[in-house]
């Protein structure tokens, strides 16, 4: 399993709160940023201080998706016929199947809120 992290910005503290353990929380102002782990206790900082969720208002959240890698073979190329019965014991479709180009995309469960 791969994890993909998602910027969402935090708008309420209601929001920072339901986020996901493991959530990462940015602040960034001039030369300085600020970065914060989703805990059971609130947003905590590597030195171990906790912020509660409201202090976390217009920062960016990383929010954590789990994502598998998926393989797909690109038959684009294939010009494959419509009328054929492609998945018989037809050696010259296997072979150029198995020969076929592959490609890697990770696939979430995720899926964004529709804009209003």
């Amino acid at each position: 399993m791969i994890t993909l992290y998602s910027p969402v910005l935090i708008e309420t503290a209601e929001q920072a709160e339901a986020l996901p353990i493991g959530t990462f929380a940015v602040h960034v102002w001039g030369m300085g940023a600020d970065l914060r782990t989703r805990t059971q206790g609130g947003w905590m900082s590597r030195s171990g201080s906790v912020l509660p969720p409201s202090v976390v208002v217009g920062w960016t959240a990383l929010v954590p998706i789990e994502a598998e890698e998926e393989v797909v073979v690109d038959t684009a190329d294939l010009n494959l016929d419509p009328e054929h019965e492609y998945w018989s014991d037809d050696p010259n479709l296997l072979d150029a199947v198995r020969d076929a180009p592959k490609r890697t995309r990770l696939v979430t469960t995720w899926t964004p809120a529709e804009e209003a």
